[in-house]
């Protein structure tokens, strides 16, 4: 029996206050939710925490090299620049990609 599981990878800067990892990780899902394709279901949220937007970017350098959509947020009210990507739902398989990021620690 396969596994359609679905999983939207959350990139948050950990260098930002802990109430504006929450804000700027709501922002990209909600932006991800606005453009993907949806199919049914709700899926898992995986969060992961970068240092800082150097480390954001290279989540999304690799994000484009391998053909993942996502939905990279930057703040407009403050001079954050990018601070949260969100990934379109991806498969069990296709996750796997993404399996060396460490998840989000409060």
């Amino acid at each position: 029996m396969p596994n359609d599981e679905k999983y939207v990878f959350v990139f948050i800067r950990t260098d930002l206050s802990k109430e504006q990892q929450g804000i700027q990780a709501g922002h990209a899902v909600y932006g991800i939710a606005n453009v993907a394709v949806h199919d049914s279901g709700t899926p898992n949220l995986v969060y992961i925490g970068v240092r800082d937007v150097g480390a954001l970017k290279k989540v999304q350098e690799k994000l484009v090299k391998n053909q993942v959509a996502h939905f990279p947020w930057t703040e407009p009210d403050f001079d954050f620049g990018l601070t949260a990507i969100a990934t379109v739902p991806l498969s069990v398989e296709e996750k796997e990609l993404l399996r060396n990021y460490q998840t989000w620690k409060l």
